[in-house]
C-alpha cells in the first residue's frame, strides 16, 4: 500500500476502478446514441454541431436502425441508396430527417440513450464516495441533457 493512502482509500479506489469500468460502458453507449440523434436533430447555434454529418458520412446509427425497423418499401429503398450505396442528392438529408419524424425515430434512439443513463446511474450508487463517482455522474447528466 501507498504510505499516503489509508487502507480504506485504497480499498475505495480499487472498488472504484471496478465501477468505473460499468460506467464507462454505459457512459459510451450514452454517448453514442445520444450524439447519433443529435447530428439528425440538433440545433447548430446550441450545439455548434453540423447537422448530417452521420449521414453524409453514410453512417448507419442508432436513429436510421430504429426507423429502418418500422419503414415501407420505398423508404427502405431510401435508406439502401443513400447510405449503402452511397448515392445522396439534393434533398436527401431533408428526406431523411422526415423519414425519421415520421417513425418517431430520434425520441426512440434518447430513451435507449436514457436507459444506459439510468444504467450508468445505478452502477455510480454502487460506488464508494470518491471524486471520480461525483465527476462521472456530473457527465452522465450532461450528456443526456445535451441531447433534449
Amino acid at each position: 500500500l501507498d504510505g499516503d493512502r489509508s487502507p480504506a482509500a485504497a480499498l475505495a479506489e480499487h472498488r472504484m476502478a471496478g465501477v468505473d469500468h460499468q460506467v464507462q460502458k454505459h457512459l459510451f453507449q450514452l454517448h453514442r446514441i445520444a450524439d447519433d440523434a443529435l447530428d439528425y436533430d440538433a440545433d447548430r447555434e446550441k450545439f455548434g454541431k453540423s447537422v448530417g454529418d452521420d449521414f453524409r458520412e453514410t453512417k448507419m446509427t442508432a436513429p436510421v436502425i430504429l426507423a429502418l425497423q418500422k419503414a415501407d418499401a420505398q423508404e427502405k429503398e431510401f435508406w439502401i441508396r443513400t447510405l449503402s450505396q452511397k448515392n445522396q442528392q439534393d434533398g436527401d438529408l431533408q428526406t431523411a430527417q422526415t423519414i425519421l419524424k415520421k417513425h418517431d425515430a430520434i425520441r426512440a434512439a434518447l430513451q435507449i440513450a436514457e436507459k444506459y443513463a439510468q444504467q450508468a446511474r445505478l452502477a455510480l450508487a454502487e460506488a464508494p464516495d470518491h471524486p471520480l463517482r461525483a465527476i462521472l455522474d456530473e457527465l452522465v447528466q450532461y450528456t443526456i441533457n445535451r441531447s433534449h
